[in-house]
């Protein structure tokens, strides 16, 4: 599904099965399912109910290049045995995107369960609520913030385990800014230790809130550049289970600004 020009459509999958996507003649993988706003337009796209399976490439791919504005949303969905990402979102230009993923299984993928991905000067609200990612070769959850992008997160009560590296990575590279990333009652088992991670090395600001989780491989905090803003940053080992190991100097706030 595309869209381009000073256009305002909407889409909805429900209740659908994609299996089997294979290769075309030139050697690409195909998507399972891939929606894409180009410059100027306004998008609203909704994926229910749907199972997407064996994709050579991503399951679901979302791409937003300086459109003005995109809101995607996949409610109750299945993705299983992608041979690339289970979920790719990627902005960049000077546009705006909001992203949910909610209530879904993303299982087996060969690459990162979800990757996100902000570029240029865009700017992107994430939230993935109530989800399972397992038994990725890769991370659970990858999010990328590079360039001179402006991210915000919210990842709540998903279970996620079993993945070859990080179950939920969280970066911030360039000038780019992660204006807040708020991450509660989530579940890590037995991912590649640490299980989460949130890395500064932007030279802008990274503000985390880490409450309520629950990983058996510990978390690690690394500020190698900027400002790394944590909330309730005295009691983090008191709200949350499992070894916390910091690198580098943070700043405790009292909530993300």
């Amino acid at each position: 599904v595309q869209a381009s020009g000073n256009t305002n459509p909407a889409f909805a999958i429900k209740n659908s099965f994609v299996n089997n996507t294979t290769i075309e003649n030139g050697g690409n993988a195909w998507q399972g399912i891939f929606g894409q706003g180009n410059q100027g337009v306004q998008q609203n796209f909704s994926i229910e109910k749907t199972t997407v399976r064996d994709s050579q490439g991503q399951g679901i791919f979302v791409q937003n290049n300086n459109a003005d504005q995109q809101k995607f949303t996949i409610s109750d969905a299945t993705v299983e045995g992608s041979q690339g990402q289970g979920v790719l979102v990627q902005a960049s230009g000077n546009t705006a995107q909001e992203f949910s993923l909610i209530n879904s299984n993303i299982v087996g993928s060969n690459s990162q369960g979800i990757l996100v991905q902000g570029i240029g000067n865009s700017a992107q609200k994430f939230v993935i609520d109530n989800s399972t990612i397992n038994r990725g070769n890769s991370q659970g959850i990858l999010l990328q913030a590079s360039g001179n992008s402006q991210q915000s997160f919210d990842l709540n009560r998903n279970a996620i385990a079993n993945n070859l590296l990080e179950g939920i990575l969280i970066q911030a590279n360039g000038t780019a800014k992660i204006n807040f990333a708020n991450v509660q009652l989530n579940v890590l088992i037995d991912n590649s230790s640490p299980g989460f991670v949130a890395a500064l090395n932007s030279n802008q600001n990274l503000c985390l809130a880490l409450n309520g989780n629950n990983s058996n491989t510990g978390f690690g905090l690394q500020q190698n550049n900027g400002t790394f803003q944590v909330v309730d940053l005295t009691n983090l080992a008191v709200n949350n289970t499992g070894t916390i190991t910091n690198q580098g100097s943070f700043a405790n706030l009292p909530a993300c600004p």
